[in-house]
């Protein structure tokens, strides 16, 4: 359980690594777009 336990913890927080990622690439559209 411990072992299960642990590797949703690494997914999730992989998980949130590639949300931030995403979100700062909207933003960057986002702001090159209102630029444009």
């Amino acid at each position: 359980m411990t072992v299960i336990r642990f590797t949703n913890n690494q997914i999730m927080k992989e998980i949130d690594g590639v949300k931030i990622e995403i979100l700062k690439y909207l933003s960057d559209i986002d702001t090159t777009h209102i630029e444009e």
